[in-house]
Order: structure tokens, then C-alpha cells, then sequence
């Protein structure tokens, strides 16, 4: 379908979905929790209202409260999207329905240890699960003002019981979902002539179109068929490695806006606690391919459970990057990291189904380190180093043997480093080397870093690269 082909509603809807929001907030309500939260006022007060003065454009609410999947405001049917909180905060949280229907929750035999998180997901096998997902969306686009519906598959993403096991889900489950996501356009569109404007469609969905069909989600299907009018990329548990691409080659000519996700703890966790300067080098990185924009998946979030003054210096400290990363000029002479993406552990292991491969950590289990060319690791980069180079590079690498110290070398793009200044592990921590690196060494895209052993005097440990990213700075 053409342009020329499009619906008035179609049109409507593109129009709709392209005014600016170059930020995505998605909040998934935890300050309902905080005392002074039963009143307007203190429940915005906390996270929303300092966004007041951010480039955010769009705040995508969760319905979920602290009964994990109860609806936080006054539902009639009391469903939410695929919550499972209850499977691991509290077993006694769930919902009345949930607990008087175990029948339609997802079979746990033969699962796979990493699919423990989704223990009590819903089956969407099941015709009332599907059901009370579409009178959640139904009851609110007929009550409620709202410009649209984020479907955040990839919050909780296990919806087939198969996924519990790692197989892939079959042809008729795939169209399951998609037979929903046509229900769903279908009452969508029936409130829109209602109201007399567009109600939106947006999916957040695994890191790749591969990835969303393992799992039931065909998104492709969905822009073919005019299901989905704003599609945010991955999970941002390996936002480095995303190839964006892709989707926005899918997406764009269909009128679709795409918005990759940045996670702030994966962001963080990629360039070892430099968060600002990591989603500097996402949002270059994804400009570059043609982003519409950025979403935020709980920034400002702390899982510690904060409190206070120690809350509300932390969300300052997070909120922060969004005054920088909401228009790609803005980036062009500010300091990057740009990271491989790495295993972190935590809530790593629970969505290793629906990310990309880490390259990193380099184990000793798949790769014997001894002599010679050890691995080599991409790292893409946004900036055009080329046309406007920057003063300073330098290449981080973290590795947990400080004996190999002195018997690593790296290569850039094929071209020797300098050695690195070596910096040794604090208790508990990584060694690391820190390695000069002459901008001309870089390209725009991109780009591979070779990690080598010399030949002389080797330990004869085997060891294990845990980190490696570059710091770009302009003057």
C-alpha cells in the first residue's frame, strides 16, 4: 500500500503519529506506592511534573498498580496487559481472576531456568485471556481521553507456554496474535469515529523481527496490515547491538514512526555507570539510522525502592540527559561512550530470548584465550569522526585477570594502539587498560576492535574481557 492508498483514518492516524514527541516517557507507575500518592498532586509531583520541562512529548502510562495485574483506576473488567509481578514480588498479589483460573496461565514443565520471571504469564492460547485484553483497551477508549495504546509485548513477553521451554511458537499461535491485534484496531478505530480524532496504536516489541516471530509477534504482519502506527524497538537490554535499520525500513514507508528503547539500567550497565554519556552515543547511533525519536523505559526508576531526598536526587541526575538527546544536532560536541554490549547479569538472564547476543563477556568457555587474536568486537559509532573528528578517544577494556596486564594488545580497525595505562581492580572490581586512540584510527558506523596476546610470557591462567568502550570528547 502506497501513500496514495491510504484511508482518510489512515491518514489521520500518520499525521497524528508524526507530530513531535522526539521522547517517549514510559512510566510504569511506581510512585502509586509512596505515601502522599492519593492525591493529584503527590502522585505527579514525584516523577511527571518535572518532565514539565523536558523535551518529552509523550508519557505512556501503565494501567498496572500495586496488586501487579489490578488496573489503577476505577475498572469494571480488571485486566491488565500481561503482568507478571506476582510470579516473583508477591504470590498473593494476583488478581481474583488470575487466582480462580490458573487453568489459562502459562504450562511451567520442561522450563527453561531464565523463563522462572513468567511463571504465572497468561496463555494467550486462551480465548478469555485474549478477551479481557480487548475490553481493557475497549473500556478505556470509551471512558478516558487518551491520544493512544502502548502494547508493551516485550515488558513481560512470554504469551505462548512454548516460550517457556525456548521453542519458537508455531504458525497458528503467531496468528492468534495477530488476529488480537486486528480486534484491537477494529475498537480503536470505532472510538476514533466516535470522537472524531485518531487513537493511536504503539507496540514495544523484541530486538528484532526474528526475535517478536519466536515468540508470536509478527510485526511485520502487523505494518503490512495497518495494525501499528508507532513501533518502538527491543527491550534496551542490548541497546548497542539493535540494528535499527531494519525496522525503520519496514516502518517508514508505511508512515510509521520508529523509537528505539533505552533502558537505564542496561545503558548504564553497558559503559560501566557512564549513563549520560552512553545515551548520548545510543541516540547518535540511532539518529544516524533514521529514529523518529527516543524511548525511556523507567528512567528514574531506582528497583532499591528509594525514598526522599536520595529519590529525587536520583531522578535529577537521570532526567538530565533528556535535555540533550531529543534532537541529533544537539549531540554533534558532546563527550560519548559508545559500548558492546555485555551480559550484566540480573534481569539479563530473564530476557536473553528477546535480545540480541552480547558479544561480551569473551569466555573462556567459547573462546581459548592464549596466544594470538583473543576476539574481535564491533562497536558502531554515530558520530561523523570523520568530517568533525574529536580532540580525544580513548578505548576502555575490562577484564578480571590483572596478570594479563602486560600481555594484551588491541587493534582498531586494524591498526596497532598505543599501550594503555593499566589500572588495577578495586576490591571486587575488573582490572582495566585505558588506550589512546588517534581519531583518524575512526569511522563513521561500523567499527572492530581485535583484543590480541603477545607471544612471550603469558600467564597461564585463562581469563575473561568483561567490558570494552570507547569515550569520544570534543573541545
Amino acid at each position: 500500500m502506497t501513500p496514495a492508498d491510504w484511508s482518510p483514518a489512515k491518514r489521520a492516524r500518520v499525521e497524528a503519529a508524526a507530530r513531535p514527541r522526539r521522547l517517549i516517557f514510559n512510566d510504569d507507575a511506581p510512585d502509586l506506592a509512596l505515601d502522599d500518592a492519593d492525591t493529584p498532586e503527590g502522585f505527579l509531583g514525584h516523577r511527571l511534573a518535572p518532565l514539565a520541562a523536558t523535551p518529552v512529548g509523550t508519557i505512556s502510562w501503565s494501567v498496572l498498580c500495586g496488586q501487579f495485574d489490578a488496573p489503577c483506576y476505577d475498572s469494571q473488567v480488571q485486566p491488565i496487559y500481561g503482568d507478571v509481578h506476582d510470579s516473583f514480588l508477591d504470590p498473593n498479589g494476583a488478581t481474583v481472576w488470575k487466582r480462580t483460573n490458573p487453568q489459562w496461565m502459562v504450562d511451567t514443565r520442561a522450563m527453561l531456568p531464565q523463563a522462572e520471571l513468567y511463571t504465572t504469564a497468561l496463555d494467550f492460547t486462551h480465548e478469555p485471556v485474549r478477551q479481557r485484553k480487548l475490553e481493557i483497551i475497549e473500556e478505556i477508549s470509551q471512558r478516558y481521553d487518551v491520544d493512544g495504546f502502548e502494547l508493551d509485548y516485550m515488558r513481560h513477553p512470554v504469551l505462548f507456554s512454548r516460550s517457556m521451554r525456548g521453542e519458537p511458537c508455531t504458525a497458528a499461535e503467531v496468528e492468534i496474535i495477530t488476529a488480537m491485534m486486528r480486534q484491537m484496531r477494529r475498537i480503536t478505530e470505532a472510538a476514533a469515529q466516535q470522537r472524531g480524532r485518531p487513537l493511536l496504536i504503539a507496540t514495544r516489541t523484541p530486538d528484532s523481527f526474528a526475535l517478536g516471530l519466536d515468540h508470536g509477534m509478527d510485526v511485520e504482519a502487523w505494518l503490512r496490515e495497518d495494525l501499528v502506527d508507532i513501533l518502538i524497538a527491543g527491550g534496551g537490554y542490548a541497546p548497542f547491538s539493535l540494528p535499527l535499520a531494519p525496522w525503520v525500513e519496514a516502518a517508514h514507508p508505511r508512515g510509521v514512526p520508529v523509537y528505539p528503547c533505552i533502558n537505564q539500567a542496561a545503558a548504564a550497565g553497558m559503559a560501566e555507570g557512564a549513563f549520560r554519556e552512553s545515551v548520548r552515543g545510543l541516540a547518535s547511533n540511532w539518529y544516524g539510522s533514521g529514529a523518529k525519536g527516543l524511548y525511556f523505559w523507567n528512567l528514574g526508576t531506582p528497583f532499591e525502592f528509594m525514598r526522599g531526598a536520595e529519590l529525587v536526587a536520583r531522578r535529577q541526575r537521570q532526567y538530565a540527559c533528556l535535555d540533550e538527546v531529543d534532537e541529533a544536532q544537539k549531540l554533534q560536541a558532546l563527550e560519548k561512550v559508545y559500548a558492546a554490549d555485555r551480559y550484566c547479569g540480573g534481569a539479563h538472564a530473564y530476557y536473553s530470548q528477546f535480545s540480541n547476543p552480547w558479544p561480551l563477556p569473551l569466555s573462556s568457555k567459547s573462546r581459548t584465550i592464549r596466544t594470538g587474536v583473543i576476539g574481535r568486537v564491533p562497536l558502531n559509532i554515530g558520530d561523523d569522526v570523520e568530517g568533525n573528528p574529536p580532540t580525544r578517544a580513548t578505548l576502555t577494556l575490562a577484564f578480571d585477570d590483572p596478570a594479563w596486564r602486560d600481555a594484551l594488545f588491541f587493534r582498531l580497525n586494524g591498526r596497532d594502539l598505543p599501550a594503555g595505562r593499566f589500572a588495577p581492580p578495586d576490591t571486587g572490581a575488573d582490572a582495566h587498560l585505558y588506550c589512546p586512540v588517534a581519531p583518524v584510527f575512526l569511522k563513521n558506523g561500523l567499527n572492530f576492535v581485535e583484543i590480541a596476546a603477545r607471544q612471550e610470557d603469558l600467564p597461564a591462567t585463562i581469563f575473561k574481557i568483561t567490558a570494552l568502550h570507547l569515550k569520544v570528547q570534543y573541545d
